[in-house]
């Protein structure tokens, strides 16, 4: 069972809980001030900064961007992304399909030679 904690500040004696809903803050706000090493002055009179709108993205100055938005802009790039590593791919297979059919006529396959004493296999065999 986790010890109660009383915060004695100008008088008034309660627990952290007590002191964050009389201020109107999370108690795990306060109780953080504390571990950090704040004094009970400091981190019972210390506004507490609100949190930035999350549904909302500020992009310019004066100019608030919705998430549907945000979402439509990203999958416009996503899809730009993909149509251009679909190019990117089908040129890739493009050059290596010419690339094989100018070395198959070399035989370079063709020119092992008939002992296997030049290759790794053999002296695992030995």
């Amino acid at each position: 069972m986790a010890a109660i904690r009383l915060l004695k500040h100008k008088g008034h004696t309660d627990t952290i809980a007590g002191w964050a809903r009389r201020l109107g803050m999370n108690p795990d706000t306060l109780h953080r001030r504390l571990f950090n090493g704040w004094t009970i002055e400091r981190a019972l009179s210390a506004p507490v900064r609100p949190r930035r709108e999350l549904g909302r993205v500020k992009a310019k100055r004066g100019q608030v961007i919705s998430p549907g938005s945000m979402i439509a802009t990203m999958k416009r790039n996503s899809l730009a992304e993909q149509r251009e590593l679909t190019r990117l791919l089908r040129q890739f297979s493009r050059d290596f399909a010419i690339i094989m059919q100018r070395s198959m006529g070399r035989g370079v396959v063709g020119n092992l030679p008939a002992d296997a004493a030049d290759r790794s296999l053999s002296s695992i065999q030995d």
